[in-house]
């Protein structure tokens, strides 16, 4: 779903309470089966990306594997997965998807224009589990602050989104 993953949110997410020696040999298995592979940066070593090529990876995206952020986007993508993982473990969310596989899957529904026509996703897509049924909410994490401008233009084109009950 993301491209990519951390090891601190393997450890957290996928291997919380076995053994750091099983957690770390599950982490090469995934390499050595050719599932995942080193990010091409050289200095990302707990970072391993999606193998584009593994005929597994393919079938379970269904023809569409997620782009890895590029390296300079990494840990805004990581703090991101983080709080989306909280949620899910939490079983606050029905499902979910990220900015990299909205652009793989090309949802057109959630494609936004800011800043005189720039395309844009939203950083993730949650459907919210509510006593109507499922909440679609856009997320938008800054990392950095943006003008007063910008905000109010990201916020008036998810207004013309009719898919999206809310944005966060």
């Amino acid at each position: 779903k993301t491209g990519f993953i951390s090891k601190e949110i393997w450890r957290t997410y996928f291997f919380n309470g076995i053994s750091e020696r099983s957690m770390l040999q599950d982490w090469k298995n995934m390499i050595d089966r050719g599932y995942l592979q080193p990010h091409s940066n050289g200095h990302l070593v707990n970072i391993l990306v999606l193998n584009k090529r593994n005929k597994f990876v393919i079938q379970r995206s269904h023809g569409h594997p997620a782009y890895a952020p590029n390296a300079s986007q990494l840990e805004h993508d990581e703090i991101l997965l983080d709080g989306i993982l909280k949620l899910d473990t939490n079983l606050l969310i029905d499902q979910w998807q990220t900015e990299a596989e909205l652009k793989m899957l090309k949802r057109s529904e959630f494609r936004i224009e800011t800043q005189g026509q720039k395309i844009k996703y939203p950083d993730a897509i949650l459907y919210l589990k509510s006593g109507s049924g499922l909440q679609v909410v856009a997320v938008e994490y800054e990392k950095t602050q943006k003008s007063r401008k910008r905000y109010g233009q990201t916020l008036s084109s998810y207004a013309t989104l009719k898919r999206i009950d809310a944005v966060i």
